[in-house]
Order: structure tokens, then sequence, then C-alpha cells
């Protein structure tokens, strides 16, 4: 059965959609040994402080990290597919092969 861990809300502007992906993954992962974290606070290589919205861990699939924009689909399109600009913080990124997945980390 999977745990979420879940942070007392901030009423930042994105957080209505990082609530929907968490009662969706509810559902998803409710069979699943996985335990979510929303907002869990990881440090980089320099020393930053990072906050991705979602944090799993599962035995299956290793460490996920999922970013969540609270966008309308027609405007997510419009984002030209680049690598992020500062990866090289906190792991190393490579191409993926995978044609669904434009990027996979390697850490």
């Amino acid at each position: 059965m999977s745990e979420f861990i879940v942070t007392e809300s901030a009423g930042d502007p994105g957080e209505y959609g990082e609530l929907q992906v968490i009662d969706a993954l509810r559902t998803a992962l409710r069979k699943r040994d996985t335990v979510v974290f929303w907002r869990y606070p990881l440090n980089t290589r320099q020393g930053q402080l990072r906050e991705p919205d979602l944090l799993l861990l599962d035995p299956e699939w290793g460490v996920v990290v999922i970013e969540v924009k609270d966008q309308k689909l027609t405007v997510v399109k419009q984002i030209p597919q680049v690598p992020p600009l500062d990866t090289q913080a906190v792991c190393d990124l490579k191409a993926n092969p995978n044609s669904n997945i434009q990027y996979e980390i390697k850490i």
C-alpha cells in the first residue's frame, strides 16, 4: 500500500495542480509499495536547496521526481524541448532513446 507524506499548504499558485496530481497518484498507486513526498527538500552539489513537487520512492521504479506545471496543454506544447540548464547541479542528464521521454536522469 502506498504512503503519502504531504506537507502543509503554502498557498502557492501552482498548488492546485499539484494536489490534483496527488489525488490521481493515490488512485494509481494504491496497490503499490510506494512512498510519495510532496515538496521534499533536496540539497544540490553546490549546497542550494531545491524542492521538487513530488518525490516517489518505489522498490521497482527507484526514485521518481515529478515537477507539476499547472498550465493548459496548449501552453505546455509551445515550450521548446531543451534540457534544463541547472541539471548538472544535482545529476548527469543523458538523452533517452525512449521516444515518449525526452531525457533520462542518471544519478
